[in-house]
């Protein structure tokens, strides 16, 4: 009977301890269960919000009451969601979008600092230039010089006897040498292109200071007067025969009855300058600007106009007999009683790539001249 007491007391203490245990389980789960509850509570608030889930609980409190959920139930919920989704797309887009903001900022001060990059280096071009060009220019004084001793030798000479010494002529020579092109500022901005305004000068002085043909021709032939500046100048009657002036500037100068015989003149620009009358008989234009020159009455003989541009220019009453035009640009250009030297002339300068020709063959006939040999003169066309 004892033993019987003691098994059932032993079997009720493994009883209390094994509630005790199920009971510690039951309330570490039910813990675990609020703690998982409350951190979804805490977590999806912000996604989901607080008048969503109350919307939400208060559907379901009512549908355990009425088992039936009210209109205005359903459409609070349903505001609520729609609201909530669309809160949380305009969050997620500003999210998506913030790296793209920071990429156009960042590519945009990556502009602005290469453009400031840019502009300083274009401001030490300058400088570089400039003092290049302030060096160069000091040579004015040197030029004075020699003008002013040109002055002392013609000052008594008469008109037939304006001839200058060899020594003034190895200055003037010499110093054309040193009077190299260069760019300057002009308006805040660089010149395009290399130019030597003191050869300009120098040669200008020579011109108006009526020296002889043969002294004039001397210093042309022996000086280096290229990328000489005359552009606005005003020379009628001017001697250039046999000068050295490739990529010279002569636009809009008035030089008409000049003599440009025999000279080089490549890369010249003669934009709207004037040359009515001139001799330009066997003259080197190729590669020249003579857009809109005015050149009536011009004799142009065995000149080479090659690869030239002379959109608009006037040439009306011009020999341009032998004249080269291969590659030339002749769009525009009024060729009105001009004396050429072939019957088919059109042929030719077609064959030559020479633009402009259609138009000029649509323009002007051809006819023969009058008491000349291999002769022939462009008529316009009656309209």
């Amino acid at each position: 009977m004892s033993d019987s007491k003691v098994t059932y007391e032993q079997l009720v203490e493994e009883n209390q301890q094994l509630r005790r245990r199920v009971d510690a389980l039951d309330r570490k789960k039910q813990k675990k269960k609020r703690f998982s509850w409350w951190l979804f509570r805490v977590s999806s608030t912000p996604f989901v919000g607080k008048r969503l889930k109350k919307s939400i609980a208060a559907a379901i409190e009512e549908y355990k009451q009425d088992r039936r959920l009210s209109v205005d139930t359903v459409s609070d919920v349903s505001s609520n969601v729609i609201w909530r989704f669309t809160r949380v797309g305009i969050v997620a887009l500003i999210i998506a979008l913030t790296p793209s903001f920071i990429l156009i900022f960042q590519t945009w001060l990556l502009t602005n600092q290469n453009r400031l990059i840019k502009n300083q280096n274009i401001r030490m071009d300058q400088q570089t230039h400039l003092i290049e060009a302030d060096r160069r220019s000091s040579l004015v004084f040197v030029l004075g010089e020699i003008l002013s001793d040109l002055g002392d030798e013609l000052k008594y000479k008469d008109d037939s006897k304006r001839n200058i010494s060899a020594t003034l002529k190895g200055r003037i020579v010499s110093l054309c040498m040193a009077m190299k092109p260069y760019r300057y500022l002009d308006k805040d901005s660089m010149i395009e292109k290399p130019i030597s305004p003191e050869r300009g000068q120098l040669l200008l002085s020579l011109l108006e200071s009526d020296v002889t043909k043969t002294s004039m021709q001397e210093i042309l032939t022996s000086a280096n007067l290229e990328y000489a500046d005359l552009k606005d100048a005003f020379l009628p009657e001017g001697y250039f025969k046999y000068g050295r002036l490739s990529y010279s500037n002569f636009d809009n100068a008035h030089l008409e009855q000049s003599n440009f015989a025999l000279a080089e003149l490549q890369f010249s620009s003669f934009r709207k300058a004037v040359i009515k009358g001139v001799d330009a008989r066997n003259t080197k234009f190729p590669y020249a600007d003579l857009s809109y020159v005015e050149a009536m009455e011009s004799d142009f003989r065995k000149s080479d106009f090659s690869y030239a541009k002379l959109t608009g220019a006037d040439l009306r009453d011009t020999d341009l007999r032998q004249a080269k035009f291969k590659g030339a640009d002749l769009t525009g250009v009024r060729l009105g009683n001009a004396l050429i030297s072939s019957e088919k002339w059109f042929e030719e300068l077609e064959a030559q790539n020479v633009k402009g020709i259609d138009d000029l063959e649509d323009e002007y006939s051809i006819i023969k001249g009058k008491g000349k040999k291999d002769t022939y003169q462009l008529i316009r066309r009656q309209s």
